[in-house]
């Protein structure tokens, strides 16, 4: 759900780089927005073409909307997190390209491994919402179920780890020294804070620092904005989970209004039925464009030809405290 809290993110600004010359692009747009998620243990290379991902997003929220909504993922080539049965029934025309995800002190499952584009072990109970390691891999061990996992899928799949957005250093080093392929960093219910800044800064750093400069961080947090993707880029993210903008726009649940009456009152509400289930995958749709398009205008604005240009050098705050810790970790 988009919070109506204050975010740090409504404190820090992109900076407006120097004015260049614009050529005519056809599609109107130049920058390349795309993000490369290598298998660092085999040859194959998953291209995102945006740094859009849908993560918490299901068809039982969707409903009868989820298959055209795979759909336009799917022409899109945005991910979906999702298992399977989710998936199964749909044609091959509408699947999307799948993140399957794994919690903790669950077994494994085959399928969700050998028919993923990707694979996260995310180091959080699935019931309880709590984190922490595996009971049977810990963080001892992560590297060896790594690699497990690696043998399962062929070799050929990218790996990820799961951790808080305000993971300590040593949960993070744990990750990078198990040879994950990209990190996820989630930050549940709330705005995102200080603490979360810093988790999102050190994690960046701490990729750098082990000569991993670009493996793909994906940041799960409560949007509150559409500008908001290109400040958390910015920051250090490759990937923005976008499920809260998604969310404002789901239909709402109605009460049951009885038996409704035969004739034109009928008619009525098949109508109002038939414009209810167009409508939300076209203002989706919109969103989606709307999206790459601050993303994109973002870039322009401060002279970025690519995703990786954005970074801490772009931007600016009139927050003292935030501005020293953005300073700490530019460079």
């Amino acid at each position: 759900m988009v919070s109506t809290a204050t975010s740090i993110l409504d404190s820090i600004y992109i900076l407006q780089g120097a004015l260049t010359p614009l050529a005519p692009v056809p599609n109107g747009n130049a920058q390349s927005m795309a993000i490369d998620l290598k298998c660092q243990a085999g040859k194959r290379s998953l291209l995102l073409p945006s740094p859009l991902i849908v993560r918490n997003t299901s068809s039982r929220q969707l409903g009868p909307h989820w298959r055209s909504f795979c759909s336009l993922l799917c022409k899109q080539r945005l991910p979906v997190y999702s298992p399977v049965a989710e998936l199964e029934s749909l044609p091959t025309a509408s699947i999307p390209l799948r993140f399957a995800q794994q919690f903790i002190n669950e077994p494994l499952d085959p399928t969700e491994i050998h028919t993923a584009d990707a694979f996260e072990l995310i180091m959080r109970e699935r019931a309880t919402g709590r984190w922490g390691w595996s009971s049977e891999v810990g963080r001892n061990r992560l590297a060896s179920f790594v690699s497990a996992v690696r043998c399962a899928s062929g070799g050929e799949v990218p790996i990820g780890v799961g951790l808080p957005l305000e993971a300590q250093r040593d949960d993070v080093q744990a990750a990078l020294d198990a040879g994950v392929d990209f990190l996820t960093l989630e930050a549940g219910a709330g705005v995102f804070t200080r603490l979360h800044l810093q988790g999102l800064l050190l994690a960046r750093r701490a990729c750098k620092e082990n000569r991993l400069d670009g493996l793909p961080i994906f940041v799960d947090l409560p949007l509150r904005s559409m500008d908001a993707v290109a400040k958390l880029i910015a920051l250090g993210a490759s990937c923005v989970a976008i499920d809260p903008l998604i969310e404002t726009l789901l239909p709402k649940p109605t009460k049951s209004r009885g038996n409704v009456a035969m004739g034109s009152g009928m008619l009525s509400g098949i109508a109002v039925a038939n414009q209810a289930e167009v409508a939300p995958l076209h203002d989706l749709e919109q969103m989606l464009g709307r999206q790459l398009l601050s993303v994109s205008q973002s870039m322009q604005r401060c002279g970025a030809a690519r995703l990786s240009e954005l970074d801490l050098s772009q931007l600016w705050t009139s927050d003292q405290d935030l501005q020293r810790m953005l300073s700490a970790h530019s460079g």
